[in-house]
């Protein structure tokens, strides 16, 4: 069985490498692991074409400054 890797084609992927999309990697920080007590700290998104070059980006925080996380 073969691994899959960030380059590996889609099963609807036309060969050629032209893709209609980017692809999105997306970053999620939290507090902790317990969804009913922590919380999400940041989000950050880039977007990277077929060639592997990034093609966007976006962050935000969503923690409040002197507020206590996990709480």
């Amino acid at each position: 069985m073969r691994g899959t890797t960030l380059l590996s084609r889609l099963p609807d992927a036309p060969v050629s490498g032209d893709y209609a999309y980017d692809f999105a990697l997306v970053d999620v920080e939290t507090s902790g692991l317990v969804p009913r007590r922590d919380r999400v700290l940041s989000v950050a998104v880039i977007t990277v074409g077929a060639d592997g070059e990034q093609t966007g980006e976006f962050s935000t925080s969503s923690c409040r400054e002197g507020r206590r996380t996990g709480v």
